[in-house]
């Protein structure tokens, strides 16, 4: 995280700017401050410079930081008007959203706020922010795209014909997948609690197998539909895992109710087509 605010000087803004690439830009401005175009004239600077710097143009999102109760919803739409009639700005604004520091509503503000960056964020960034920002919503977001992606893939892999051979290659998607929502969630990278986790829940690697091979048995009767079926199969049986793990590592159910939601999950989507897995 860089402040580029004053009193930072605009000398050190541009060596961190040198330095790294940056991810995606916060625009903050509080209601009593609403007039100081100051601001986005340093803003316009610190994007110029980036742009000179680096090929990617993170986006920037506009945030009013609503301290007492006046308009913020007035001051947001004149910071919306003042971005985008900058150039620097107009084409890479995402959102102006107002973000409240009363307790009463402060909460839900901030998981927009995250929701917003997090939708912005380069794919490499998206598991750190989730672990770093330990936003739920955020969270249950990003572990659901890792979900989508990696079904897909599985869903994919399971297709092609060649018999056990695609196996290890799925248990290792599997894995990885767990792995990363159990990051997500806060905990430690790790291969083995994920393996661990993958049995607890009765992912078992024997009974897949017979599934999915039996599936490729049909192409004997039914001409290019079995490596249809098989695909489908393996695409479930990942989104059943994802999803409970999702549960387990996120939502914080018990063991128990997340071997039941992989049983549950398993069953109803096995029969779906592979179009249909998510």
């Amino acid at each position: 995280l860089l402040d580029a605010r004053p009193p930072t000087s605009m000398a050190a803004v541009k060596r961190a700017l040198t330095a790294e690439t940056p991810d995606v830009f916060l625009f903050l401005r509080a209601t009593e401050k609403s007039d100081d175009e100051r601001d986005v004239e340093r803003g316009a600077e610190i994007l110029q410079f980036s742009d000179q710097q680096h090929e990617a143009r993170p986006s920037v999102v506009g945030v009013v930081v609503k301290t007492e109760s006046d308009d913020a919803e007035s001051v947001r739409k004149k910071l919306d008007s003042a971005l985008l009639e900058n150039p620097r700005f107009d084409d890479r604004l995402a959102a102006t959203l107002t973000v409240s520091s009363l307790k009463k509503d402060g909460r839900k503000s901030i998981e927009r706020l995250a929701l917003a960056v997090a939708e912005k964020l380069p794919l490499e960034s998206r598991l750190d922010f989730a672990r770093l920002c330990a936003v739920r919503p955020v969270q249950k977001h990003i572990a659901q795209t890792l979900i989508k992606s990696v079904t897909a893939m599985c869903t994919a892999i399971g297709t092609q014909p060649i018999p056990i051979a695609d196996f290890p290659v799925l248990t290792a998607l599997q894995v990885m997948l767990v792995a990363g929502i159990g990051y997500i969630s806060g905990r430690e990278m790790s291969t083995k609690l994920a393996g661990e986790f993958i049995a607890a829940v009765g992912a078992n690697i024997g009974a897949g197998l017979v599934l999915r091979e039996g599936a490729r048995a049909l192409l004997k009767f039914l001409p290019l539909w079995g490596n249809a079926i098989s695909g489908a199969v393996a695409g479930a049986g990942t989104y059943a895992v994802g999803r409970s793990a999702l549960a387990y590592f996120v939502d914080g159910v018990s063991l128990t109710d997340a071997r039941q939601l992989f049983r549950l999950g398993r069953s109803k989507r096995r029969a779906l087509r592979p179009s249909r897995l998510l």
